[in-house]
């Protein structure tokens, strides 16, 4: 399921950058995939950093986000 909604993810994140709000966005690698230069990269998860004017902007973006609307993400461990 999650790699079926990646372009949709994608476009919306771009529309979100062309208006100034994400900062910073991509995935995160699990410790083996770090330990070394030459180790493979297996990916734990991903993170969006956004900034708007009030945290119901901010929550707005994230929970129109199509990976937290099809509930892919474990939403426990994501913070607002």
């Amino acid at each position: 399921m999650r790699a079926a909604i990646l372009p949709i993810s994608c476009n919306r994140l771009i529309s979100i950058h062309s208006i100034s709000h994400l900062e910073l966005g991509g995935p995160t690698l699990t410790a083996e995939s770090i330990a070394t230069a030459d180790a493979e990269k297996k990916m734990s998860g991903s993170m969006i950093i956004v900034s708007a004017r009030t945290i119901e902007e901010v929550r707005d973006i994230v929970h129109g986000d199509p990976y937290w609307a099809g509930d892919v993400v474990c939403t426990s461990y994501c913070r607002i």
